[in-house]
């Protein structure tokens, strides 16, 4: 099953007087349970492409095929049901809100949007030992706790897709290796296809396909 397809995206932002143009006839595809990464240097695009992915900014050329479902960026009703349905996001800032408890950050997606199928967060938390935690403030959090609690966020909806931008970034080693832990177990146990963006490379260790961001081309990368 094909969860996600990106075809012929091209996006240029305003630069003053000129146009800067950051993605040319980009092509991305993303099946299930599929971990891809996306390299590149700063600069390149990788965000602006996961934006796209993640129904968060329009193309100006191109077509994003979510679910078997061309995206229409105008209809908002079918872009708030990919986004509390199908999609998770994990941002490159964890974004949890500092006045709620982290059991209350975790259950905020479901609540808001009145998703019925939903995970529990308990479970969640105790399934990656931060049962502890639940009770607790985003500012009583080491930096690498509050990445996996956002990932748990991410996930809590049962997206079959979760887009992730530098989830490892900022985090030492040891808290490295549990968020990639955590990626794999998510995609184990739940099923979930990732596309990450990363200047990690100890992420391709977990990659079933490797791309290459540069130029406002996108290639496959051999290794």
């Amino acid at each position: 099953m094909t969860l996600l397809k990106l075809k012929n995206i091209s996006k240029a932002y305003k630069d003053g007087e000129s146009s800067l143009k950051v993605l040319s006839d980009v092509d991305l595809e993303l099946n299930n349970s599929e971990i891809c990464i996306v390299m590149g240097p700063s600069g390149s695009g990788k965000t602006t492409l996961l934006n796209i992915a993640a129904t968060l900014d329009v193309p100006d050329e191109g077509s994003v095929i979510i679910n078997n479902k061309e995206l229409d960026c105008r209809d908002q009703k079918q872009v708030d049901s990919i986004r509390s349905e199908f999609l998770g996001v994990l941002f490159q800032a964890n974004n949890l809100l500092p006045e709620f408890t982290i059991k209350e950050n975790i259950e905020m997606p479901y609540k808001l949007l009145g998703v019925e199928e939903h995970l529990d967060s308990d479970m969640l938390l105790e399934s990656f030992d931060l049962q502890a935690k639940k009770e607790s403030f985003p500012d009583e959090l080491s930096a690498g706790e509050l990445q996996r609690i956002s990932l748990l966020r991410a996930c809590v909806n049962k997206p079959k897709m979760i887009i992730a931008d530098e989830p490892t970034a900022n985090l030492d080693k040891d808290n490295l290796f549990l968020m990639i832990d955590f990626i794999k177990k998510i995609n184990k146990d739940y099923d979930t296809g990732f596309l990450i963006a990363t200047h990690d490379e100890r992420l391709c260790d977990i990659a079933d396909k490797i791309l290459y961001l540069d130029n406002c081309k996108l290639l496959k990368r051999d290794s």
